[in-house]
């Protein structure tokens, strides 16, 4: 949660239903009429079916001309279904395939900790990483020591532990962050209350807890993953952010986060790679 960059309009949220989510369409094979879930047989079936009249009618055509001796298809709507087939059977393998939690990333799965990652259902969300020349024991240090984020965070205006002893699962602290103003309110102060929910040490930490303002509420929940790599650490971290005032404006609230993140780890990449912090201890 990185309020110092949240610039919403803090107002009273409207009343709102819930928001939910969209069935799925109702799949259906290369005829239209089956669903998806007829086994990948009748696709060859519809192939095998498609190429004996394809060859049937062709028995009595003759390409007249360039374009049909490079297709050697003569009716151009079989043409265009036999092309379709193979589509088709791609498309329902890789759904079988598809796991049950795959997520709006193309790229990447959701990051966790100890099994649990972000909010699946959130509409606002963002993920981004850096490789970080230095130890793993500094920068784990300095993202762990909560208090003490204020010499290295501009955006982090204070942070008190609710709790004593080493950071941990259970561990809780109470922090504060600017809010700039914006057109209906005057700059105001957000403040965090996060509880860490799951951490392996040297590799993962995820944290949930809201943050109030006036007239605001973010619901977020926060995941960091460390990883050593050549030359030094990758740190990756995934958010989410829940709330009305968030998700009437989610391309805004999106953008926000992002440079929220961005931003903290690129304060984190500057304090664990200055020489005070960057040699191994």
């Amino acid at each position: 949660m990185r309020g110092a960059q949240y610039g919403y309009a803090t107002r009273t949220p409207p009343t709102r239903g819930r928001i939910g989510k969209a069935l799925p369409p109702r799949a259906t094979s290369v005829t239209g009429d089956a669903p998806a879930h007829r086994t990948n047989s009748h696709l060859t079936t519809e192939a095998h079916r498609l190429h004996t009249r394809f060859a049937t009618d062709n028995a009595a055509h003759q390409p007249t001309d360039k374009g049909d001796l490079v297709s050697g298809i003569p009716n151009t709507r079989i043409r265009t279904a036999l092309f379709a087939v193979p589509l088709v059977a791609v498309a329902a393998l890789g759904t079988a395939a598809a796991p049950a939690e795959a997520t709006t990333s193309p790229t990447a799965r959701p990051l966790t900790c100890r099994g649990e990652g972000v909010d699946p259902h959130a509409l606002v969300r963002y993920r981004t990483e850096t490789v970080i020349h230095a130890p793993l024991r500094s920068i784990w240090k300095l993202q762990t020591d909560v208090e003490r984020w204020p010499y290295w965070q501009d955006a982090v205006t204070t942070v008190k532990r609710l709790d004593h002893g080493p950071f941990r699962a259970g561990s809780a602290f109470r922090w504060t962050t600017p809010v700039p103003p914006n057109p209906t309110t005057p700059a105001t102060s957000l403040e965090i209350t996060s509880t860490v929910e799951q951490l392996r040490h040297h590799s993962c930490i995820r944290w949930t807890g809201p943050a109030l303002g006036e007239g605001l509420r973010i619901d977020g929940v926060h995941v960091w993953n460390f990883t050593r790599v050549k030359g030094g650490v990758r740190v990756s971290t995934e958010e989410t952010h829940t709330g009305a005032e968030v998700e009437a404006d989610v391309p805004t609230a999106t953008k926000l986060l992002r440079q929220g993140l961005e931003a903290w780890l690129r304060d984190l990449k500057t304090a664990a790679e200055s020489p005070t912090h960057s040699q191994p201890h």
